[in-house]
């Protein structure tokens, strides 16, 4: 997760290695429209939003349903292991993600596209 970029999703590492056992600070820029589709990470989360709407949902099919939506500075915690995504619906969108590593991405979709412009 060091750096990654998916597609329209650009992540950074602000501070320590997501890779180690340390505490790692990553931002994520999702541009207007963006869904991250259902993933989990191995650790505990803290997701705080910079800028714009954070639309956020757990379960393992990206559901607009069961979403909520998170406004500029609003923190969200995701424990390990749970399935959730997240939708840049109204507009770019920058997070910061704060957990103890080492961490990573799994995405649980059967399909080729792990995010997708609606």
């Amino acid at each position: 997760e060091n750096n990654l970029s998916m597609d329209s999703i650009q992540t950074a590492t602000v501070l320590g290695n997501p890779s180690n056992s340390e505490l790692y600070v990553l931002f994520g820029k999702m541009p207007s429209k963006s869904i991250l589709k259902a993933h989990i990470h191995p650790d505990n989360r803290i997701t705080t939003v910079l800028s714009g709407i954070m639309y956020y949902g757990v379960g393992e099919e990206f559901d607009p349903a069961k979403m909520k939506s998170y406004p500029e500075g609003s923190i969200v915690y995701t424990p390990a292991n749970v399935p959730h995504f997240i939708w840049a619906k109204d507009g770019e969108t920058i997070l910061q993600h704060t957990g103890i590593g080492p961490t990573e991405i799994d995405f649980i979709t059967t399909d080729s596209e792990t995010v997708q412009r609606q």
